[in-house]
């Protein structure tokens, strides 16, 4: 190794060690996005987590199923990652992949077929079909729902504007604050898990009224009053 690239090394080994979020949670305005995202997301994680422990006496989702879920959770809690450093390519890119492996969790629990299916658009189509998926909530079914906020994720993922290239040259750019890309992924995270969650009570209620009390609370408190009273009174 030449002197060049040690000493680079070396550099970037000092810019980790002292690397520090601080100053993007010195922003009022963050620590109020910071606020809302972590709220929903801690309530689809809750959800996931009493999935699983009823699986156990319960078989709520078939193996395979239950795998994807927790991955669509794992995509979540990355995003979570990327966006409090400012990587919003990357933390969008990882809420796509939650939606996917949220479609294959809730089709694959009735057909096994989507777990070796490899096109995005035709597991769509498979998600559509189901009539959990039809269901309506605030006059949007969950399948138009979760496919408009895949299409706008994928619209940042393919840098369809110059609006959505980040240009991140250099390690220590990050982490970084932007208020606008910051809002749009506040407003991606809300109507996603809005969505995951809503899907479950408007289908699987009793999921739900099986938690243990403080964890049913906090799905009740995650989901928005009006998105709860539209699907009770279905």
């Amino acid at each position: 190794m030449n002197n060049y690239i040690r000493d680079d090394a070396s550099e970037l080994m000092e810019y980790f060690k002292s690397y520090s979020l601080e100053a993007n949670f010195n922003d009022s305005k963050f620590t109020e996005d910071y606020k809302i995202v972590h709220k929903k997301i801690f309530g689809y994680l809750v959800l996931y987590c009493e999935i699983e422990n009823q699986n156990k006496n319960i078989i709520v989702f078939n193996e395979q199923a239950l795998f994807h879920l927790k991955e669509s959770v794992s995509d979540i809690l990355q995003s979570l990652f990327a966006w409090v450093n400012g990587a919003y390519k990357s933390a969008d890119l990882l809420l796509r992949s939650s939606i996917e492996n949220f479609n294959k969790a809730i089709i694959g629990n009735k057909n096994i077929d989507v777990f070796t299916e490899k096109s995005v658009y035709k597991i769509f189509e498979m998600a559509e079909a189901l009539p959990e998926y039809q269901k309506e909530v605030l006059n949007n079914s969950f399948a138009v729902t979760l496919h408009r906020v895949y299409a706008e994720l994928c619209k940042s993922t393919h840098t369809a504007t110059s609006a959505d290239m980040e240009h991140i040259t250099a390690l220590r750019l990050l982490p970084k604050y932007d208020r606008n890309q910051s809002n749009e992924y506040k407003n991606s995270i809300i109507a996603l898990i809005d969505s995951f969650l809503g899907f479950f009570l408007a289908n699987q209620a009793e999921i739900i009224h099986r938690m243990y009390r403080k964890n049913s609370d906090t799905i009740f408190d995650v989901l928005p009053r009006n998105v709860i009273k539209d699907i009770v009174n279905q």
